[in-house]
């Protein structure tokens, strides 16, 4: 596509945290480039830290070949620092230092957020650099009405789901194992319902539904080991359970025991000061005590030493609590086993409980991309330079009717003030606007489907093991159960208005 624009110098900074498909936003940046001869691109290497140390690579197709649809970042390379306010000034000495008229950002929710607010500034400041936004994330949670999913949730969870599925395999074989599995997501669900739909576990722990149901972790303790005892019952001592990683931030008393943390850390002004306090709540109980409201300090002393540790230890470079270094899996086989000794004491249950726990995260961030997610960072890449060339500013990329081939796949761009609620967030203060996470609906198809059949799960086996990800012949082509239950009637629809508008 050759495009009639401004011709200027695009750099790409990749943000937050690794996605499947990243090193190919660059490959759909060249492929514009080879099309608009007079377009230049370059890269800050290591996100903000490129930035703050002017540390610029001139990207070419010669460097960039042996990274073409691999997994990881390691082209660009990334930071999980934002692109804060503290940072405004310094990119635009960078703006003006190498001529840059346009910016590509790749990440999640922050990315977006920080885009708008950025987009703003240069705006303020008469600075003449546009801003794109490249949605990616494997959590899967920017799915807002005008994007259908962000770039490496379709690896991601098939990556996963290969793993689950082997869990499944050994699990039926064995028949001796009960697996509680965390899978990476941070607040939403979404990795956790679409492995669910792929490969049929005996139970799937939704936050969302958790919320909404209001249950605390006694609730879902109770309702994991009532399946635990009816598959005994019928002689099955094993099973899967899949937990999302941002379950206890959904739970009422424990969100309120983790933003108590987080408070108390949020005024630490040095690494020094953080490590006190972590030394302090992990050694003196009247200081918890002293520190804590009454029914936070109640649920804490409930925990057992491993979880108390971790939420005192563990937190991000925010100071907030760091949900995917705490093992909630451990936690509820801790409280299971706890309440299955009860029952069997009570002489309610007879069989054997030998849990196994697992964290599956790190193994799909940087995994080969999937054959969709190959396509859409290059489709995403290509868009978010023929915005810029445009001249439009403030965009975040959208692709949609991504049911289709991609030759058929709709692509343009929305503007992130769009997609800007006003809501809490993390890292921001309560009267900023935000991108919030898209959380799993009641109503969601997906959600729909995965309730018609989870009651079928629990007790009778339906175990399915998709395999590895496949990159030829079958396979291939297939996309996330997800995309198919939520946009294949949308795009049924929207063909039959196109028929109807082409009869008329």
């Amino acid at each position: 596509m050759q495009f009639e624009g401004k011709v200027g110098k695009i750099a790409v900074i990749q943000l937050g945290n690794p996605s499947p498909g990243c090193n190919n936003v660059v490959d759909g940046m060249l492929k514009y480039q080879y099309q608009n001869k007079g377009v230049s691109l370059i890269g800050f290497k290591e996100g903000t830290k490129g930035i703050i140390e002017n540390n610029v690579i001139n990207i070419t197709e010669e460097s960039y070949a042996p990274y073409r649809n691999l997994g990881g970042t390691d082209y660009l390379g990334l930071s999980d620092s934002r692109l804060q306010s503290n940072l405004w000034d310094t990119l635009t000495e960078r703006v003006h230092e190498h001529n840059i008229t346009g910016m590509i950002l790749i990440g999640a929710t922050h990315t977006l957020t920080d885009g708008a607010r950025l987009t703003n500034h240069f705006l303020d400041k008469g600075i003449k650099c546009d801003v794109v936004v490249v949605p990616a994330t494997l959590d899967g949670n920017i799915r807002h009405r005008f994007i259908q999913t962000p770039l490496g949730f379709d690896t991601a969870s098939k990556v996963y789901s290969q793993l689950i599925g082997n869990m499944l395999t050994d699990s039926a074989s064995a028949i001796k194992y009960w697996y509680f599995i965390r899978l990476m997501g941070k607040d939403p669900s979404h990795l956790a319902l679409e492995c669910a739909l792929k490969t049929h576990p005996n139970m799937v722990v939704i936050s969302e539904e958790c919320a909404f149901r209001g249950e605390n972790l006694p609730d879902i303790v109770n309702r994991i080991a009532d399946v635990v005892e009816e598959r005994a019952n019928q002689g099955k001592n094993f099973g899967t359970v899949l937990i999302p990683e941002g379950l206890l931030a959904h739970l009422s008393a424990y969100r309120h025991l983790i933003n108590e943390l987080n408070d108390l850390f949020k005024h630490c002004g040095s690494s020094h000061e953080r490590q006190q306090l972590a030394k302090n709540l992990a050694s003196d109980f009247t200081y918890i005590k002293d520190n804590l409201s009454p029914w936070s300090f109640s649920l804490f002393a409930t925990l057992p030493e491993f979880m108390k540790i971790q939420l005192i230890n563990e937190q991000e470079i925010s100071g907030s609590v760091n949900l995917s270094q705490l093992e909630t899996e451990k936690l509820i086989s801790y409280f299971v086993q706890i309440e299955l000794k009860r029952r069997k004491n009570a002489g309610t249950y007879k069989g054997s409980f030998a849990p196994v726990t697992h964290f599956f995260g790190y193994q799909g961030r940087c995994a080969h991309p999937s054959a969709f997610d190959c396509n859409l960072g290059s489709t995403l890449g290509f868009a978010g330079c023929a915005l810029l060339q445009a001249g439009l500013t403030g965009q975040a990329v959208s692709v949609k009717e991504l049911t289709n081939v991609p030759s058929k796949w709709r692509v343009g761009g929305v503007p992130i003030l769009a997609l800007l609620r006003s809501q809490p967030k993390s890292g921001y203060q309560r009267n900023e606007l935000v991108v919030p996470s898209q959380e799993i609906s009641m109503t969601d198809m997906p959600y729909q489907v995965f309730k018609a059949n989870e009651r079928d799960w629990k007790f009778v086996d339906h175990y399915c093991n998709p395999g590895p990800v496949q990159y030829a012949d079958f396979g291939t082509n297939d996309i996330s159960n997800t995309m198919e239950e939520l946009y294949l009637v949308e795009t049924d629809i929207a063909d039959q208005i196109k028929g109807l508008c082409n009869s008329i």
